[in-house]
Order: C-alpha cells, then sequence, then structure tokens
C-alpha cells in the first residue's frame, strides 16, 4: 500500500510474519503529533522517496488532508518510469501541485 494510514501487524519485528494491510489513520495521527508537531507548530515537511508518482503523493495527500505544508524534494525522489524529465514536469503539475511545491536539495540548504 502506498498510503501511510495503511499498516500491518508484526511489520519490523525479525522473523515474525506480516499480517493483512488494514488502515489505522489514528496511528498515523498519533506518529505525526509525536515526530511533527501539529500543523501550526511544524514547518514544512520536506519528502523524499523511491517513487514520486506513489508513495510520495500518497503522503503528500495525507499531509495535505491534515493541514501540513509539503515540500518535494526533487532529486530526493524519482518517477516509476525513472526518467529524470518525467519527475520534473510533474512536480510542477497536476495533481502534484495541489499537495505540495518542488524544492531543489541547494533551496532546502539555504533554508537552515
Amino acid at each position: 500500500m502506498n498510503d501511510p494510514t495503511w499498516i500491518r501487524e508484526n511489520i519490523g519485528i525479525p522473523g515474525s510474519i506480516p499480517g493483512e494491510p488494514y488502515q489505522h489513520p489514528e496511528g498515523f495521527d498519533a506518529w505525526l503529533e509525536e515526530n511533527l508537531g501539529s500543523p501550526e507548530d511544524a514547518g514544512p515537511v520536506t519528502l523524499f522517496g523511491l517513487t514520486l508518482d506513489r508513495c510520495v503523493l500518497c503522503c503528500a495527500q495525507q499531509l495535505t488532508f491534515r493541514g501540513y505544508k509539503v515540500l518535494y524534494l526533487a532529486e530526493g525522489t524519482d518517477t516509476a518510469s525513472g526518467d529524470v524529465s518525467e519527475r520534473e514536469l510533474m512536480i510542477e503539475s497536476p495533481p502534484f501541485i495541489y499537495f505540495g511545491k518542488g524544492i531543489r536539495f541547494s533551496d532546502l540548504v539555504d533554508r537552515f
């Protein structure tokens, strides 16, 4: 599952058999509060990950729905196809622009 609200029992426990996936949005909310704080207190959340057009987009949607501001780290993600020009186009096009904004690594460093 690409959506961060889906979990499985026994994930991360060596030697255990993972359970069936199920939605647990309250668990994601608790994780966000513990790790990022409230949307009002947290700064922009910078996302990076393996596939922009799968898990990164799903996570951006869930964060936006909860009130967080999202940035996509352009150099920190890729598309399923691996095409760099496709990644650049996606970051600046719908539906991605509805849930976040692209940022370059050099611009991210400047924020610190």
